[in-house]
């Protein structure tokens, strides 16, 4: 299997996998094209995958996206504890678990998820015209909505910001299922091409609700980590 599509396979390419020249054509992309590529991830747009990107995939801005999202999580998350815990005297610690578990989350939903999408639909012979960088490219802008929004979590408005996160899941994940249609076109009946799409759909919606609950929660201290000041003792008396 080759993961060109046709447009590339007159391009000379180096053969080798391991050689970063093999993978420059994928990082070279203007920045109105990143910006073009983000607000499409926003609107349901039909064949956005077919006509937007297939001629000219690209892993900078999933890269960039993915790096941001976790970078923005973070700070926001040690933010928000700080504000927190402010008025009582509490050691805030740089809680590592839940930046590994943000890295983990995001970088499998971007590279491994579409990885999968892409295999299964090549096994099924449903999918000869995309390449895999495409789907990654696809899946990697999808998460640029998230960003602003675990800024915005710093806020901690759990009855404002709960709705917007999903909102805006189910917006992108539609979004997704659109730009991915032409390609489930593909599939043998219509129960699998919505089957799919419906896994689609929830595993975006679960990386929102995961992301939320875990990763932009201040952690709960517990009462035996709080500083409690201590008293000052009296000075010994001097015998006589």
């Amino acid at each position: 299997m080759s993961l060109l599509n046709e447009d590339q396979m007159a391009e000379p390419r180096p053969k080798s996998l391991f050689s970063l020249d093999y993978y420059k054509i994928y990082f070279d992309v203007k920045g109105d094209e990143v910006l073009q590529r983000t607000i499409a991830s926003l609107y349901p747009l039909k064949g956005h995958l077919e006509r937007n990107i297939r001629t000219n995939p690209d892993l900078y801005g999933p890269l960039w996206i993915s790096v941001s999202l976790i970078l923005t999580s973070a700070i926001s998350h040690g933010i928000a504890q700080f504000i927190e815990n402010a008025t009582s005297c509490v050691a805030v610690d740089t809680d590592m678990r839940r930046t590994s578990f943000v890295m983990t989350t995001v970088f499998l939903y971007t590279f491994l998820l579409p990885t999968s999408l892409w295999a299964y639909l090549k096994f099924q012979n449903a999918e000869t015209r995309q390449s895999l960088p495409s789907y990654i490219c696809l899946y990697g802008y999808s998460l640029a909505v998230f960003i602003p929004i675990s800024i915005l979590w710093v806020l901690r408005i759990p009855t404002i910001m709960w709705p917007v996160m999903l909102g805006a899941a189910l917006i992108t994940a539609y979004s997704l299922v659109n730009s991915l249609w032409p390609s489930l076109e593909g599939l043998s009946t219509l129960r699998s091409r919505f089957i799919v799409s419906f896994i689609v759909i929830v595993l975006h919606v679960g990386l929102a609700v995961s992301l939320g609950s875990y990763a932009f929660e201040p952690s709960r201290v517990h009462p035996a980590r709080i500083i409690k000041p201590v008293a000052p003792t009296a000075a010994p008396t001097a015998r006589s």
